[in-house]
């Protein structure tokens, strides 16, 4: 079962890249590995990073990731 968690996980990983390394409409190449790296968190740590981080404001999350 954990596998296939896994493997769901890594799926959308790369659902998740693939969408938007394909938008040439809204994001510049810049623009998109910037937004890309501030999402590897996110990405890496999954749901459970995102909860962590739900009692923080914008500018204590930039503070802790310095």
């Amino acid at each position: 079962m954990l596998i296939i968690i896994y493997k769901l996980h890594a799926m959308n990983l790369i659902t998740g890249i693939w969408a938007i390394l394909r938008n040439n409409e809204m994001l510049t190449w810049p623009e998109k590995i910037k937004f890309a790296i501030g999402l590897l968190p996110a990405m890496l740590g999954g749901q459970a990073y995102v909860e962590a981080q739900d009692g923080l404001s914008v500018k204590e999350w930039m503070i802790k990731q310095v």
